[in-house]
């Protein structure tokens, strides 16, 4: 679980930004882009924060 932890980083370097430039509006897909982003972010951050001190 703690790769799994590590390798979402390459999901949220990598994904994100494939899926939301196929939006046929740049300033839609920048905006939505730049949303997925934090919510990644603060996601990944909680689970860091109490998910991966309780695997060790």
């Amino acid at each position: 679980m703690a790769k799994l932890l590590l390798v979402a980083v390459v999901f949220g370097i990598v994904a994100i930004p494939i899926v939301t430039s196929r939006d046929p509006s740049a300033a839609r897909g920048l905006r939505k882009a730049l949303a997925l982003t934090a919510a990644f972010n603060a996601a990944y951050y909680l689970a860091l924060r109490f998910v991966l001190p309780r695997l060790y």
